[in-house]
């Protein structure tokens, strides 16, 4: 276990959602929307790694509207806005297993804080679905509104500021290695993390053993 001194102790611990948090199934959107507009589930998947103008709605510079007739004139099929939109919500799964117990653990030890990519329709889901869950936050960033997203440094940066901490003292959780590099830039210690079993040894790295 790496010795941690009195400067760069773990203070607080951000934390992505999905992936880190919870489950997300990227398939059930793909179903949703193949029987919704009759484009085949493998030319929806296709479309979804090759275009990147989600990043756009990400970083709350497209509207999740305009996206959604970008990618029904891409498949060139009919969708409406509604059924579009109950594709992308389904995605949102449940908790990870454990990971309820590992946050209740950690919260007498440091500030806990969530950093998300994502966008408006599925932060209403996260309002409402998990609210109980996500009530262990201090405070949740959500990548649309705050004009950027990860791995661009000047996110990491808005929550170093609120925070009021130098990043030495700050862990950042998150499944993508390029998030990890972004937060890494500004001085965060990173732990790359697809698991909560993941989650946990990494922080324990860090003198946060639970």
């Amino acid at each position: 276990m790496n010795h941690i001194n009195g400067d760069s102790a773990i203070k607080a611990v951000i934390f992505d959602l999905g992936g880190v948090l919870i489950s997300i199934h990227h398939e059930r959107a793909i179903r949703t929307w193949s029987r919704c507009c009759g484009a085949s589930e493998q030319e929806i998947l296709d479309l979804y790694r090759r275009d990147t103008l989600y990043k756009l709605v990400e970083s709350g510079r497209m509207p999740i509207e305009e996206y959604h007739r970008h990618v029904v004139k891409q498949l060139g099929c009919e969708m409406s806005l509604e059924a579009f939109v109950e594709g992308w919500n389904l995605m949102i799964g449940e908790p990870l297993a454990g990971i309820e117990s590992l946050l209740d653990k950690l919260a007498p030890k440091v500030r806990l804080l969530l950093l998300s990519n994502t966008n408006a329709p599925h932060a209403e889901v996260f309002r409402t679905a998990l609210a109980g869950f996500l009530g262990r936050f201090e405070r949740l960033f959500y990548s649309h509104e705050m004009a950027t997203r990860k791995p661009e440094p000047a996110i990491y940066r808005q929550v170093l500021e609120y925070l009021e901490l130098p990043g030495a003292q700050v862990a950042f959780v998150d499944d993508r290695a390029e998030n990890i590099a972004g937060a890494e830039v500004v001085g965060m210690r990173g732990v790359l993390s697809k698991t909560m079993d993941q989650t946990a040894a990494g922080l324990a790295e860090f003198g946060l053993g639970v």
